[in-house]
């Protein structure tokens, strides 16, 4: 009984010996399929981390629609056309245009003043002369014939410019309102805010 004990475990012992190398060969491929499904996984969450994040980016662009955009000119550093959030005061858009120029009429401008889409802010310098009470903006002034405080109630035309009209008038007739502009003082931004205004005949 005991031989065939013995040789039973001399045959174990033997098959254990020579399928040693078969078991170190599973180990081997069971490390490699486990390495591989690690890969995977790794490659699958950084799949998922990419779509969230373009989902994001498309998110901030969809909102970038709720943008308004506002024109600031005159007395600022950097006049020019801003995209701003929404609810954003005129503070906001100054920043962004760089601060006041040092001539800028600050007195006057509403810096908790809210902003909307399409708007158009313009900053007085001191030396333009701001009419309060505009006398009847609805009548057109013919630049040609006017007198002085005619001119003068034309937004943002003060006494400097409104002599500066007449002096050129003197020499030379107004054939068109875009000849206005040829006077020292009067560009685009102001020839846009009178143009309404005015007439040669």
């Amino acid at each position: 009984m005991e031989d065939k004990i013995d040789l039973i475990l001399c045959k174990l012992k033997a098959i254990s010996i020579k399928y040693k190398w078969v078991v170190f060969i599973l180990i081997g491929i069971s490390i490699i399929i486990y390495s591989y499904s690690c890969i995977k996984s790794d490659k699958d969450i950084h799949a998922i981390a990419d779509y969230y994040n373009k989902e994001y980016q498309l998110n901030n662009i969809e909102n970038s629609n709720e943008d308004i955009i506002v024109h600031i000119d005159g007395a600022v550093n950097n006049p020019g056309v801003y995209a701003l959030k929404v609810g954003s005061r005129v503070d906001d858009i100054i920043k962004l245009a760089n601060g006041f120029k040092n001539n800028a009429n600050t007195k006057i401008v509403n810096l908790a003043k809210m902003l909307n889409d399409g708007e158009k802010i313009y900053i007085y310098t001191n030396d333009e002369e701001i009419i309060e009470n505009i006398v009847n903006n609805s009548k057109i002034i013919n630049i040609n014939n006017c007198t002085k405080e005619e001119l003068m109630t034309l937004p943002g035309i003060g006494d400097s410019i409104a002599n500066r009209i007449i002096e050129y008038r003197k020499n030379k007739s107004f054939n068109k309102i875009e000849d206005i502009k040829n006077v020292n003082g009067i560009g685009e931004s102001k020839y846009h805010s009178i143009k309404d205004y005015i007439s040669v005949k």
